[in-house]
């Protein structure tokens, strides 16, 4: 079986092959040099892997101490995955594209394949929040990049000695907050609220196909994302994954 990885800024996520009877999990992330143990200690009792596929953000001294790890635990090769410039038929907008991230372009590959090319929204909710757009003929329009959620309060933390509250529950209908929690809870609320208005008035301003657009949404905090009644969003927790192995199918010989 194949290992698939997807290696974010706080977390990893597993699965051991792909689809119906896959085994997978998702596990925080400790620190670059005990990451690769820690995978292979959850995996331990499992099928052992006959390659492991990786979609990583993290450090080349990461992506080091995996692939040690793993070529001790099971003597397979590991391969990382790169943006490329043309495949399934997804044209990057970057003029260098190994600055895109390779979990934006993944979940890109993923959500085109299963918006069976219609144009497509991708919001990709992890420690920052991006959102990227790409045409019916694959064309990547671009996208932007903006705080996430938990980023928001961790500035808050840094920068104002006396707000310090517990982990964020942001509420569905707004009311001015009562104490230091309320107040931080309804302030990032609203402002994620006037992000999705701002998404959803602003695909107006492009290509008519966007208006009957497939929106999807990954990442940590993609259920906090209540669009316009307008749009109909997807929210697929492993969607970075899916696009993992549509791009490990379709090009292995381009792993690196």
């Amino acid at each position: 079986m194949i290992l698939l990885v997807d290696v974010g800024n706080t977390r990893i996520k597993w699965s051991l092959g792909f689809g119906e009877g896959c085994v997978a999990g998702v596990f925080g992330r400790s620190s670059p040099r005990q990451d690769g143990d820690n995978l292979v200690a959850v995996m331990s009792g499992t099928t052992a892997p006959v390659e492991v596929w990786v979609a990583s953000v993290a450090s080349l001294e990461f992506q080091g101490s995996l692939t040690k790890a793993v070529t001790k635990a099971w003597g397979c090769i590991v391969r990382f995955a790169r943006v490329q410039s043309d495949l399934l038929g997804l044209q990057p907008a970057y003029d260098d594209v190994q600055q895109l991230g390779v979990d934006r372009w993944l979940a890109m590959l993923a959500a085109r394949y299963r918006a069976k090319q219609r144009a497509i929204v991708v919001i990709d909710a992890g420690s920052a929040i991006t959102v990227d757009y790409v045409s019916s003929a694959g064309r990547h329009l671009g996208g932007l990049i903006a705080p996430g959620v938990k980023m928001m309060q961790r500035a808050l933390y840094s920068n104002t000695a006396l707000v310090k509250v517990k982990p964020l529950t942001l509420p569905q209908t707004w009311r001015p907050g009562q104490d230091t929690l309320g107040c931080v809870e309804q302030g990032v609320a609203t402002m994620l609220q006037g992000f999705c208005a701002q998404l959803s008035a602003n695909v107006d301003l492009l290509e008519s196909e966007f208006k009957q657009a497939a929106w999807f949404a990954t990442g940590g905090d993609a259920v906090l994302f209540s669009l316009p009644e307008t749009h109909d969003i997807s929210v697929v927790d492993d969607l970075v994954l899916q696009g993992l192995n549509l791009w490990g199918l379709s090009a292995p010989s381009v792993f690196v």
